[in-house]
């Protein structure tokens, strides 16, 4: 059975799931996370390993809260004072977005614009 969504949602997910076709999926898991919220996504697919890139006014306080959600929970910034902050609280910090993807199985970017993101 197949399970069609709009076509925004086609274009957004056709590139980055491999078993789409015509924006059709092929599995009902795929369609619900194309729809849920994203703490809804982070629930339904039980990531225990979160790896947060940006610590800035809205990026702290999101990794504050997945961590009080009892996520195990790594972070990076360029703000080495802000880092230093969540290692005294005991929170894993990494020196690279490269160490960040290694140790997790989700990684979570919140940064100010495209412009801030390097490879």
């Amino acid at each position: 059975m197949h399970y069609s969504v709009g076509d925004s949602w086609t274009y957004l997910f056709s590139a980055t799931v491999e078993s789409a076709s015509n924006g059709d999926f092929q599995r009902k898991e795929e369609v619900q996370l194309a729809l849920l919220t994203f703490p809804e996504a982070i629930e339904f697919l039980s990531f225990q390993n979160v790896g947060f890139i940006g610590l800035g006014n809205m990026g702290s306080r999101m990794a504050n809260n997945l961590i009080k959600a009892g996520y195990k929970v790594a972070v990076h910034d360029i703000n080495h004072e802000v880092m230093r902050m969540f290692a005294e609280r005991g929170v894993p910090t990494k020196e690279t977005p490269f160490e960040i993807a290694e140790t997790s199985d989700v990684v979570i970017t919140m940064l100010p614009s495209s412009s801030h993101v390097s490879l």
